[in-house]
């Protein structure tokens, strides 16, 4: 048995260890752990070396713990357990009912499930980080006001966040599986798309990554805005894949369009005037601008 929850292998591992010598049964014990059998396993950490027991209750170290007693706890073998750098991670301990006088191969047998466990241990902790990874992306790519699209070096889409379904009008389910170019590349614009995407996933070079540019982008409706775009470049797999993250510009292009264009009355408007036109300053030095 096992003092705290985990996967089903590692409780496997811990029965496994009870009945190859003969015992009442397996535990492990982990340094987190809160349940009563933790103590022990805290001792085989202490030690920092196997603690092999006949009967544990006359044990001067183990026989002060009342779950010794309590349990009648007799035979007790504790190997510990390190990661690679020797760092203590618990302890696998198998206890028995009566006392026991515990041989060399019996120690070898359980220092081997140790191991075994401190593999999965690790395996199961990678799995961890790989699930809080990707969460922490997902939650990345949920949170983007950027349209954030991932496509391989086939131009195929891997991942489509919540902004580029709200700008382009393509469900994340609709777009994965696809090719980009048939989504947001306007159609005179594709074969030079395709080209490219061809060019960078054979050499790994390209004019366009690690840079911005104002493209034009098409929608699911047919209609077509102006874009930012930059594209950065990774592998995973040996394979190539390409994430964008892109900009509706719609806003920032009108108010350009407008500004040029005031810009544009007002200067038709001065030049056009068939008086003179001065400016003063009224601050010291005075100065005045003729046109």
């Amino acid at each position: 048995m096992s003092t705290s929850p985990r996967a089903g292998d590692i409780d496997r591992l811990a029965t496994l260890a009870g009945r190859v010598v003969g015992a009442t049964s397996g535990l492990i014990s982990l340094l987190d752990d809160e349940g009563e059998l933790t103590v022990l396993g805290r001792d085989v950490v202490a030690t920092g070396e196997p603690l092999l027991v006949e009967d544990a209750g006359a044990h001067p170290l183990l026989g002060r713990h009342e779950t010794v007693r309590r349990l009648e706890i007799r035979g007790f073998a504790g190997i510990p357990l390190l990661d690679d750098e020797g760092r203590p991670l618990g302890a696998l301990c198998v206890v028995d009912a009566r006392p026991r006088a515990w041989t060399n191969d019996e120690e070898e047998l359980l220092t081997e499930i140790a191991a075994a466990v401190v593999t999965r241990l690790g395996l199961h902790r990678a799995v961890e980080l790989a699930r809080e990874a990707a969460e922490e992306r997902q939650a990345v790519l949920a949170s983007s006001l950027d349209c954030i699209v991932v496509m391989d070096d086939e131009g195929i889409v891997h991942e489509w966040n919540p902004a580029a379904e709200v700008t382009f009008g393509w469900t994340r389910e609709e777009a994965i599986g696809c090719r980009l170019g048939d989504l947001i590349v306007p159609e005179e614009q594709r074969q030079r798309h395709e080209e490219g995407l061809a060019r960078a996933a054979r050499t790994g070079e390209s004019r366009i990554i690690g840079q911005r540019l104002r493209l034009s982008a098409l929608r699911k409706d047919g209609s077509t805005f102006t874009s930012e775009l930059a594209i950065t470049r990774h592998e995973r797999g040996g394979r190539a894949f390409f994430t964008g993250t892109i900009r509706d510009l719609t806003e920032i292009v009108r108010a350009e369009d407008e500004k040029a264009a005031a810009e544009s009355r007002y200067r038709s408007l001065i030049e056009n005037i068939p008086l003179v036109t001065y400016m003063n300053s009224v601050e010291e030095p005075f100065r005045s601008l003729y046109m």
